[in-house]
């Protein structure tokens, strides 16, 4: 088969925070977060602000490892 094996796998973690924190995030911490991408080898995308809505979606994409990493440094902003 051509899966990669487990610590080289890619998956996708979508983690859904209140949307001025993520707005806060984008502002004022975007080179932390070009950082984070490059340290340890994942997508970050935020979701576009949808005015009903009080939340916005953060999806993190890489392997496992390296994802749990970047969320968690994402959270100590």
């Amino acid at each position: 088969t051509n899966s990669l094996p487990a610590p080289y796998a890619k998956i996708t973690t979508s983690i859904s925070i209140p949307k001025n924190i993520a707005n806060w995030m984008i502002r004022y911490n975007s080179e932390r977060i070009e950082s984070i991408r490059e340290r340890f080898g994942v997508e970050i995308d935020f979701s576009l602000a949808v005015p009903e809505s009080n939340k916005r979606i953060i999806t993190l994409y890489g392997s496992p490892c390296m994802s749990v990493s970047a969320y968690s440094q994402l959270m100590q902003m």
